[in-house]
């Protein structure tokens, strides 16, 4: 699963306009045959669920909810064909680009990645003041990451009932985990540390654009 996660979707966040893709097809990005797939916005919006409901829209969320969201990040654990390379099929990249879709139209999906198998990546252990470098492979499987999302919802049990909507085959494992906002650090965040935060997320908007 660890290319199901597809497009370059930071840029397409609840705190952003969001327009829809045009009126015939909706793009995503299928990154295991490096080119653009299509699919059409009917399809998108009436995709059947395994509960034979949908996502709510935007505006229909924000009618519904009240008070300050929170954020979540959900961790996709590594299977034994994630860590051998082992690429999704194009149904499987197709419903998953389709969930993904609904996710932005539903204003709470603020990024998505899929990772590489451990095997091209690193780990940093600090000891003695200094960094040691390990590359990859790493084990055991069931505690590695093989992609993740980044939403922002309501509340944790909107986090889980909009996962488990997810198209994932049996074995699958997910973990979600709430992001630390500013307030929860308490007097120890002054307010030039938050200053400097807002600059750094302003510069990081500015160049995603």
């Amino acid at each position: 699963m660890a290319r199901a996660f597809l497009g370059k979707l930071a840029g397409k966040c609840r705190n952003r306009t969001y327009q829809p893709p045009c009126e015939g097809l909706s793009g995503f990005e299928d990154r295991a045959n490096h080119q653009i797939r299509t699919l059409p916005c009917e399809l998108m919006a009436i995709l059947p669920r395994r509960d034979g409901t949908r996502l709510a829209t935007e505006n229909e969320r924000r009618n519904e909810t009240a008070g300050d969201d929170m954020r979540f990040v959900v961790l996709v654990k590594a299977s034994e064909a994630s860590e051998a390379g082992v690429l999704p099929s194009q149904a499987l990249l197709a419903a998953m680009g389709a969930f993904n879709e609904e996710m932005v139209r539903a204003g709470v999906l603020l990024a998505g990645e899929g990772l590489q198998p451990s095997s091209s990546g690193s780990r940093l252990r600090w000891a003695h003041g200094k960094p040691e470098v390990t590359d990859g492979p790493f084990a055991p499987t069931g505690e590695l990451v093989s992609g993740y999302w980044l939403m922002q919802v309501a509340s944790k049990a909107e986090a889980v009932a909009l996962i488990s909507r997810a198209p994932f085959e049996d074995g699958m494992n997910v973990e979600i985990r709430q992001v630390f906002e500013a307030e929860d650090f308490g007097a120890a965040f002054t307010p030039e540390l938050q200053e400097q935060e807002e600059r750094q997320r302003a510069r990081i908007a500015a160049k995603e654009r």
